[in-house]
């Protein structure tokens, strides 16, 4: 079970409460893969390294093009634990890609995501719900291939280049 947080690596992306939440799980076939920098990246590797989680952890550093399609490819979960966020592109690509996703009630997350239809939520900050919330997707197939599903289907309903433009054009007219 491949789980990934991209974004930047910084302690209001809620990188912390990701590593707190993975020391919660006693689920030995979960492995997070961490793609960003950021100022808070020293500070998660000590973490990771005092929990005695190394061998759970992957640390790259920004992936771009062909490697981020590729990492999005193998993850079954995407999780972005931020405490605030705009409309995240990562998010976006993640429910492209066709995988499960986990965030948080904050800014923009709340207008692509509907809780338990295409994705979970969480409040910021709730270490537990987050671990819980992993931990369902981890043992729910059907329910994490569901989500994934329906998060694939609410991006080509509405953010493709072509929903775009006829947003756009509906705007000018």
């Amino acid at each position: 079970m491949n789980v990934l947080f991209l974004a930047w690596v910084e302690k209001s992306k809620g990188i912390i409460d990701l590593i707190n939440a993975a020391y919660r799980l006693d689920n030995s076939n979960i492995f997070f893969h961490i793609a960003g920098d950021g100022n808070a990246m020293a500070e998660a590797k000590k973490l990771v390294e005092d929990y005695s989680l190394t061998e759970k952890f992957i640390f790259y550093s920004w992936v771009h093009n062909n490697q981020k399609l590729q990492l999005l490819g193998k993850t079954n979960i995407y999780v972005l634990p931020s405490y605030f966020e705009g409309f995240p592109n990562a998010l976006m690509e993640a429910m492209a890609s066709k995988c499960a996703v986990v965030a948080t009630r904050v800014g923009g997350i709340v207008d692509l995501i509907e809780n338990k239809e295409n994705g979970l939520l969480f409040d910021a900050g709730d270490v537990n719900s987050l671990a819980e919330n992993l931990k369902l997707l981890a043992d729910d197939k059907p329910l994490r291939e569901m989500l994934a599903l329906n998060a694939r289907n609410t991006i080509s309903r509405n953010n493709t280049i072509d929903i775009a433009v006829e947003k756009m054009e509906s705007l000018l007219i």
